[in-house]
This record gives structure tokens, C-alpha cells and sequence, in this order.
């Protein structure tokens, strides 16, 4: 329930970003040097009831930079796994973690979509879901996995500590328990936010 209640807060967080911006937030961003910026988590922060915290990131230098790492360094509800020890909320570096990762082929790095673009239907396609493997701290740019390498089958792709499939979040704002023997012709299909294909669960 924790899960699915952290994937409605994220859906929820994206279409209310998508409404103030016309967009939805990036990936990850890129900075006018090049260097990478700040996450999707970063950028729903505000969404997310922490603006506090927003307030105080540097937005115009890294996320990884010696001004912003306390901030990321805390543990933030929405991202966090109640399936884990306290202890496993943080990575080597002391970064807090995100058990929850967006489908790459929806938000990309340093590119802004919107709602309209994609044209496989928001119902159908796949925004967002639980991680277990790999987990990237919530700050990270690079937070994105496919969906098309299904679920539970690499430590690279989406997964979760429940047995059977993962949760995950549809564009809609629904939450859906995709099961880890769904068929990956139908998996591909969620996956593609344009891909022209006719799929549900």
C-alpha cells in the first residue's frame, strides 16, 4: 500500500508539474555548460510538499556539488522503501536513495514532453515504477530505466520485493501491479509512448 500510495503521489506530482509548465519535468536536466543538473524527484519536489527543500537546492550548479549534497543526502517519503532497513536508505556516498525510477522512454534526459505527445494513450503507458536493483539516489539525473526489459528480470530494469511483478505508473496517474510474466509484446507496447501499438493490461 506505501508503494502504490508513493507511485499516486508521483503521477500526481507530474501532472500538476505538467499543468503549471506545460510540461512534464525531464529526466533529468541539463545545465549550459553540458554538466548533468538535476532529477525528475528534484524537479517535483515543490509538487511533492517539500518546497522548502527545493528552495534551498542550487538548481544552477550539479546536484553532486559540494553546496547541494545535504539536501540530498535526506530521505523523502515519496521515494523511499519500507522494505528496506533505514540503514540501506543511503548509497556509498551517503546519498539518500529513490526505490522508484521513470520509464526512459517517456522522459528523457534534457528533453521536455508533454501530455499531447503521447499519442499511445496516457492510460497506456507506463510513467514510472518500483525499483530494486541498481537504486540511484532520488537526487541522481540519470534515473530512468525501460520498461521492455521486464519486470524482475534484471537488477537494471524495474522490479520490486514483492513477489510476482512490481507496481507501476501509468501516465493517467493510475497505479497498476504489472506482473512479472506479462508478455513482453504487450510490456514493449506500455513502454512506447508513441509506438502505434494497441495494448492493455
Amino acid at each position: 500500500m506505501q508503494s502504490y500510495n508513493n507511485l499516486k503521489q508521483i503521477g500526481l506530482a507530474a501532472h500538476v508539474f505538467h499543468d503549471k509548465h506545460l510540461y512534464l519535468p525531464m529526466a533529468g536536466t541539463i545545465l549550459p555548460d553540458g554538466r548533468l543538473g538535476h532529477s525528475w524527484a528534484t524537479q517535483m519536489l515543490p509538487y511533492l510538499e517539500q518546497s522548502t527543500l527545493y528552495e534551498k537546492i542550487n538548481l544552477d550548479k550539479p546536484w553532486t556539488d559540494a553546496e547541494n549534497r545535504v539536501f540530498f543526502e535526506t530521505i523523502l517519503d515519496p521515494f523511499r522503501s519500507y522494505m528496506v532497513s533505514r540503514k540501506e536508505l543511503h548509497n556509498a556516498a551517503g546519498y539518500a536513495l529513490s526505490f522508484y525510477a521513470v520509464n526512459e522512454r517517456v522522459l528523457p534526459v534534457g528533453e521536455k514532453v508533454t501530455f499531447d505527445s503521447i499519442t499511445d494513450g496516457t492510460s497506456n503507458t507506463i510513467l514510472c515504477g518500483e525499483v530494486k536493483g541498481n537504486v540511484r539516489a532520488w537526487g541522481d539525473p540519470i534515473n530512468g530505466r525501460d520498461p521492455a526489459w521486464g519486470i524482475n528480470k534484471t537488477p537494471y530494469g524495474f522490479g520490486s520485493y514483492f513477489s510476482g511483478g512490481a507496481n507501476m505508473g501509468f501516465c493517467d496517474g493510475a497505479v497498476r501491479f504489472v506482473t512479472d510474466t506479462i508478455d513482453p509484446e504487450v510490456l514493449r507496447a506500455l513502454a512506447t509512448p508513441d509506438g502505434g501499438e494497441e495494448a492493455t493490461l
